[in-house]
């Protein structure tokens, strides 16, 4: 039977009227949420069956918590298995178990019975689990798989190449979820139940559209009044939307609420103010439920090809970013994503693409309260095809973040050659159409018009570092306007000369050749055509392991695996942030100099001059700006000089006339060092507390100039 409702609305302190204060968290009801952290009993392997039973024997597992990964090997049957002691009282309600993540198939069980089913590792979903729940001790095992047979249809598919790890486990959060039998309801492709809209947002107004979910789990049908509230970041009510409806036993129904908000502070880059909206679910004047989530009023477009924020031109510059650690691998903790959120306010960045696939839930949150526009895709990342998983998984990404101002762009897919791009793409429409829509390609925009879902098509261009040369980016960035990726490999042990740099990827790939390319696609992007290349996103901002450098690590971040900031990061936080002195000794890490004594010293600043001293001795001012790569161009923010070093121990000091100073110690082997052969390159140090990329300490520097 359908739903039968009505709604009336009424507004507070959007006409003129004093806001009143009221508290920020939602009233007391039967909602009870609790993080299931174990501990867990767990086995890795690919044979074991029948874990599923209450009597099966765990001793000798494993104990863990989680989140939790075992590593990127295959296997077929993971088990996890933990207790759960509930009360008669507990039995009245409904009872939920809430995965933000598990890689990459899970089959989940409560006392033998199987509760539910997901695939696809980087989306959440939730199982009732009231009906095989009991009162005393209930078993909870979920069986875990991402070997690549099982997932050959998720996002990305098992088939094909790998741009990352599919980290095996329960590796984001778990949460235990009760609620009344009258509830809002979590099991809509794992969404809060609450949906937030703005819509015709300016200065002056904005439209506000609420969509609560609403089941009913009783033995009868049901009437219910649902107050939405709009709260501000101070605790005021701004506006008291009022519906009622009625839902069948045993059934749930939506309830959409609207309202016109009269001058809303608007979220920005600069005042990233975030607004609460509440929904409370009452039945015969008995609060039974009440879920609150945050939103904020925004207006970001496409429009004759420029981004606009809030109506005015905006120019993306950002990076890309996985979910991973040195030391956790997928399984990072809120800890290492906030030290993350904090390190990209500080480089500068006005976007983050979260690729390939989506992140858990506190990286958009924190995108909200800093300030940061999201690119956020669905993990369509080969050439397989997904079919119905791959759009119920693109589903699952809208529904779960809808309400984040910080999204700002939905991709549907990175590198596929645009098979199913179209259908994901749709798919995305359908769920949100206030948002524009992309997918990175690295084969150009050939046949765009087979892809009208598509808001525009954003390019991986490695132009410099796959093949060609560094200022060949110039041409390829003007012609594809909007890229996804653009970069190279640093490795912070590699090395070779200022005046030739060379590289060969994934053998040999020195800090200063990165330089060379960053500096010349930051000028171009930043100095010479920003208004023609109106997005721009580094790749990538950490470092990560696949099998790329050395088979074990893509070296392309701007930090190192476990953190360490590279030169391109300094010398990108120049341009990103001109107002804060930048003051960045290059190559510190080339510590022991062999060959051509007076191959310089270089520096990075976004300071009008700087003066360099080597050993006591002033080595004379640079102005920023008369610095020229090989083939003449001016490139902004570098100094060098043509200084020669003492064998033995040098200290540099670089300066500006404020007191924003770097400085390093270096030594020099004296001339006629080796030449280098990068051939020989034998070890990588990433920076990390395990040293190089193999686990070693760095034996091995190559030769060639300061």
């Amino acid at each position: 039977s359908r739903p039968r409702g009505l709604w009336t609305l009424a507004l507070a302190g959007c006409g003129g009227e004093t806001p009143q204060p009221v508290p920020t968290s939602p009233p007391q009801t039967a909602r009870e949420r609790t993080l299931l952290t174990g501990p867990w009993r767990f086995r890795a392997a690919s044979d074991l069956s029948g874990a599923e039973a209450h009597g099966f024997d765990d001793s000798a597992w494993e104990r863990v918590t989680t989140p939790h990964t075992w590593g990127e090997k295959p296997f077929r049957n993971a088990w996890y298995r933990t207790h759960l002691t509930l009360t008669e009282k507990d039995r009245t309600q409904r009872i939920y178990l809430c995965f933000e993540g598990v890689a990459t198939l899970a089959d989940v069980y409560v006392n033998g019975a199987r509760v539910g089913h997901h695939q696809g590792a980087f989306t959440r979903f939730t199982v009732d689990a009231s009906d095989k729940l009991v009162a005393g001790d209930n078993l909870i095992a979920v069986r875990v798989s991402n070997h690549p047979q099982d997932t050959v249809d998720s996002l990305p598919s098992g088939q094909g190449k790998q741009l990352y790890h599919l980290y095996g486990g329960i590796y984001r959060k778990v949460w235990l979820l009760k609620t009344s039998p009258h509830h809002i309801d979590p099991l809509d492709h794992a969404a809060s139940g609450v949906f937030v809209t703005p819509s015709e947002v300016s200065e002056a107004s904005a439209r506000l559209s609420v969509k609560t979910l609403i089941r009913n789990q009783s033995g009868a049908e049901a009437r219910y009044q649902v107050v939405t509230r709009l709260i501000d970041r101070e605790g005021h009510e701004l506006a008291a939307l009022k519906g009622e409806l009625t839902v069948p036993s045993r059934s749930w129904a939506p309830l959409v609420l609207e309202t016109k908000v009269k001058r809303p502070h608007l979220w920005s880059l600069e005042d990233p103010y975030l607004y609460f909206v509440r929904s409370e679910l009452s039945r015969d004047g008995v609060l039974e439920d009440a879920v609150q989530e945050r939103t904020g009023f925004r207006d970001f477009r496409l429009e004759n090809g420029q981004f606009l924020l809030n109506g005015k031109p905006i120019l993306i510059r950002g990076v890309g970013k996985h979910q991973e650690t040195e030391y956790h691998a997928s399984a990072v903790t809120d800890e290492e994503l906030k030290e993350d959120f904090d390190g990209l306010q500080e480089l500068g960045v006005n976007m983050v693409r979260l690729a390939h696939y989506p992140p858990a839930p506190y990286e958009y949150e924190l995108a909200d309260e800093k300030g940061i526009l999201v690119w956020a895709e669905n993990g369509h990342s080969n050439s397989h095809k997904a079919g119905e998983i791959g759009e119920t998984i693109t589903r699952e990404m809208v529904r779960q973040n809808l309400n984040h101002p910080s999204i700002v762009v939905w991709s549907a897919g990175n590198e596929t050659g645009f098979l199913r791009v179209n259908r994901y793409a749709e798919v995305i429409q359908s769920e949100d159409p206030t948002r524009p829509v992309t997918y990175a390609s690295n084969i150009g925009s050939r046949g765009k018009q087979r892809y009208p879902n598509l808001d525009f098509i954003a390019h991986n261009t490695y132009r410099g570092w796959y093949h060609l040369e560094p200022w060949d980016f110039e041409a390829g960035a003007l012609q594809m306007r909007y890229i996804a990726e653009a970069g190279g490999g640093e490795v912070i042990s590699n090395h070779t000369d200022y005046a030739r740099p060379v590289k060969l990827v994934d053998r040999f790939e020195p800090q200063e050749y990165r330089q060379r390319l960053a500096e010349v696609q930051f000028q171009v992007v930043f100095r010479d055509h920003p208004q023609e290349i109106p997005m721009y996103l580094v790749w990538i901002f950490r470092d990560f392991a696949i099998d790329k450098y050395k088979g074990v690590r893509n070296t392309k971040g701007l930090l190192t695996y476990a953190g360490f900031k590279k030169d391109a990061y300094y010398l990108y936080r120049a341009f990103l942030r001109p107002q804060e002195p930048v003051v960045h000794l290059t190559s510190k890490t080339f510590f022991l100099r062999r060959g051509n004594e007076a191959g310089g010293v270089k520096a990075y600043s976004n300071r009008p001059a700087l003066t360099l001293t080597v050993n006591g001795a002033g080595e004379g001012t640079k102005k920023n700006g008369e610095y020229r790569h090989e083939n003449g161009r001016a490139i902004a923010n570098v100094f060098s000089w043509h200084c020669r070093l003492r064998r033995g121990r040098n200290e540099l000091l670089v300066q500006d006339d404020a007191g924003h100073r770097d400085s390093a110690v270096v030594y020099h082997d004296g001339p006629g060092g080796a030449a280098h052969d990068p051939a020989h390159e034998e070890r990588n140090d990433d920076g990390g507390r395990n040293g190089g990329a193999d686990g070693s300490v760095c034996k091995h520097i190559s030769s060639g100039g300061g």
